[in-house]
């Protein structure tokens, strides 16, 4: 009787102990939640100002195309208006 008395009392303390570990698991658990969390919070913060980077350049690059073609079309124009005298009114 006293032998399974020990062996209750043991698998009681093993009880206590295994809920104590469950206890620090669910504590490491809701840790680890908060830590992600806040690691996607500064992500997606990260991922706003590269996007906002991105398209500053886009925009930059579509302004500085712009004018570059600009530029193309009028020396085109030019060139074609003077092809254009020389060819339909020759000097006599």
């Amino acid at each position: 009787m006293i032998v399974l008395q020990q062996e209750i009392q043991k698998l009681q303390i093993g009880q206590v102990e295994i809920q104590r570990d469950i206890k620090r698991i669910e504590i490491g658990q809701a840790e680890i939640k908060a830590k992600f969390g806040e690691f996607e919070k500064r992500v997606d913060e990260r991922m706003g100002s590269l996007e906002k980077r991105v398209d500053d350049i886009s925009t930059r690059l579509n302004i500085m195309t712009i004018g570059f073609l600009s530029i193309v079309g009028v020396m085109v124009a030019g060139m074609l208006g003077i092809l254009g005298k020389v060819v339909f009114f020759p000097n006599p």
